[in-house]
């Protein structure tokens, strides 16, 4: 009877292994959406919700890298997660939210996502390093209980860094190419409204 009470356990602690994959994803998508309809950064019905499930959806990569260092998922690894998370969208948030800026003022879809990127740069690096370096200590594991606090300190420095580049160089190409389809597609739907 005991025998089989611990086996179920087991076979339901794995089926909620293979699962916690999926609800992470889900979790930080909804988290990015949310984040994004609340902020009120949304101009174009595609164009930043896409940018922002990106960024998000990045920040998943912590899970693997935590994984492939043998570091534990703990409480603080999730906070790191979290953390870099927020991070990750408000870049993200910024660069799109500056970019449509430059549109409204007469820019080419093309010119304001590369003036917003190069204009952007300088304080999404700042703030990154100081990040950074500042959880360097932590990531390092120094001090009493350092070993537990560990993943905190990678989750947020090797996801800033890795959603940095993103933030810089993806999200202008994702967020012209998405606005480009955007209006293709709208463009064909009022075409055939009007054939009507």
């Amino acid at each position: 009877m005991l025998r089989r009470l611990a086996l179920r356990i087991r076979a339901r602690s794995a089926a909620s292994r293979a699962l916690l994959p999926a609800a992470v994803l889900l979790s930080f998508n909804l988290f990015g959406v949310l984040t994004l309809k609340i902020s009120g950064a949304e101009p174009g019905p595609l164009t930043a919700p896409a940018c922002t499930a990106l960024a998000v959806a990045a920040c998943a990569a912590v899970f693997g890298l935590l994984w492939a260092l043998g570091m534990t998922f703990n409480i603080f690894s999730f906070i790191g997660i979290i953390m870099l998370t927020g991070m990750a969208t408000k870049n993200a948030i910024l660069m799109v939210d500056y970019s449509n800026v430059l549109v409204r003022r007469g820019r080419s879809l093309m010119e304001a996502a590369r003036e917003a990127a190069s204009i952007r740069f300088r304080p999404v690096v700042m703030t990154t390093l100081s990040t950074v370096l500042g959880m360097m200590p932590i990531a390092f594991g120094y001090g009493a209980g350092g070993e537990a606090r560990a993943p905190l300190g990678v989750a947020v420095a090797a996801g800033l860094l890795a959603t940095t580049g993103l933030t810089l160089i993806i999200i202008p190409v994702v967020y012209t190419l998405v606005d480009t389809l955007q209006q293709k597609v709208l463009g064909r739907i009022r075409r055939q409204g009007a054939g009507r």
